[in-house]
């Protein structure tokens, strides 16, 4: 989409979790600007191609991104130094996530999810069929939540990294996805809707349907909203607000 910042083109965004901070990806260069007046910060430097996913750390320390050129890289937030370049994807990468606690990350594309270590950059595992177009670690750090292109939403252990569930139904690729805050549902969104589940049961709970590709979704704090893309829902009536 075309940016509102006077940078071109942007791929992808991010708040700091203590909101002072936005992170902008865009073609090859990761921006930090201040959220109040909206002044870039930093330019970071070192992906050559697209960059489709950012996300900072949980304590805001470190920025993860993935890029068109396979890589993912985790930032130093505060100088800008990249810490670990981490290489095991074949193809672009379109969604990163952290572990809650912050000591791990996943990184999904190219028909695969990767876990990995933070701390030393090292490859933890991948998952297998995992055709990941996004990738969201649940708040309890319990779950990895995958959707896939074929399209599924496939739910994993992690603690053992044993599939626990793939909830099917779509009519296209799960684009995005988003567990309450709460801990009792998981939003996801895909061309012509969200689809809500419930945690643990994993029964369907709501579907809401919305024209085009559901890019992103997000749940208000209190649970009370469910934000996608232009519009903003009532998840327990699925009505628009």
């Amino acid at each position: 989409m075309k940016d509102v910042l006077g940078l071109g083109w942007v791929f992808a965004t991010d708040y700091s979790p203590d909101g002072r901070r936005l992170a902008v990806a865009g073609p090859s260069v990761l921006y930090i600007i201040n959220a109040d007046s909206y002044e870039i910060e930093q330019q970071l430097f070192g992906h050559t191609h697209g960059i489709y996913a950012v996300r900072w750390s949980p304590d805001g320390k470190y920025l993860a991104s993935g890029s068109v050129d396979t890589l993912v890289k985790i930032w130093d937030a505060e100088s800008g130094r990249v810490v670990h370049t981490l290489d095991g994807h074949n193809a672009l990468v379109t969604s990163v996530a952290w572990s809650p606690d912050g000591r791990y990350l996943a990184s999904g594309g190219d028909f695969t999810t990767v876990i990995w270590e933070v701390e030393t950059g090292a490859f933890i595992t991948r998952l297998p069929s995992a055709d990941a177009a996004s990738v969201a670690w649940s708040g309890d750090g319990r779950y990895l939540a995958v959707g896939t292109i074929f399209p599924s939403l496939q739910i994993w252990d992690t603690t053992t990294w044993e599939l626990v569930r793939e909830l099917l139904g779509y009519g296209s690729r799960v684009a995005s996805v988003a567990w309450s805050p709460d801990h009792r549902y998981l939003a996801s969104g895909n061309d012509g809707g969200i689809v809500l589940w419930e945690v643990g049961t994993w029964n369907l709970w709501r579907t809401i349907r919305t024209p085009g590709v559901v890019h992103g979704v997000a749940w208000s704090p209190n649970c009370k909203q469910l934000a996608s893309d232009r519009w903003v829902w009532d998840p327990a009536t699925g009505d628009l607000l």
